[in-house]
């Protein structure tokens, strides 16, 4: 569930992650009520239930959002293969701005929101999890994520935190 007025990434697009792409995974979203925004490929669109599914294969730039003022986004989201962090990547990041079953720890509900949490520990989650930033040309992204999640590591930061993988479980 994005809420509303849910800060995210870009002006105006409530709870939007940066523009990323997945190396392996294929996301599929299905809008379960709600009215949403998606960006593939620099093209932006609307999406709601009467859309179906949205499919979204490996490499494709893309971010999604809540476009309404006043009523929650809820998506049901499926990841096929489920990525190298599977579900604790969604366990990390969890917000409490973009919830999910156990969206009451991460690292963005600590930090009150995604685009809050340091950059460094952005990029090691994402580092780690196969997805590549898009807000830097591809061969940008290639020569500074290794020396970056390289140094992110070195100060402490990590891709995944057993308490939120407990807190999961409580």
């Amino acid at each position: 569930m994005i809420h509303p007025g849910a800060k995210g990434f870009y002006p105006g697009k409530h709870g939007s992650m940066p523009l990323h792409s997945h190396v392996e995974v294929t996301e599929t979203y299905t809008v379960v009520s709600g009215r949403g925004g998606v960006a593939l490929n620099g093209q932006e669109m609307e999406i709601s239930a009467s859309n179906g599914e949205l499919v979204i294969p490996p490499g494709v730039v893309h971010t999604v959002w809540n476009a309404d003022e006043e009523v929650p986004l809820v998506l049901s989201l499926t990841c096929n293969p489920p990525g190298p962090l599977g579900e604790s990547f969604f366990l990390t990041q969890a917000s409490p701005t973009v919830t999910h079953a156990h969206a009451d720890a991460g690292v963005s509900y600590d930090a009150g929101s995604l685009p809050e949490v340091n950059p460094l520990q952005i990029i090691l989650l994402y580092s780690e999890a196969g997805v590549v930033l898009a807000d830097l040309p591809p061969a940008l992204w290639r020569l500074v994520e290794p020396p970056l999640a390289w140094f992110a590591r070195t100060v402490g930061y990590r891709h995944q935190y057993p308490q939120y993988a407990a807190a999961a479980a409580a």
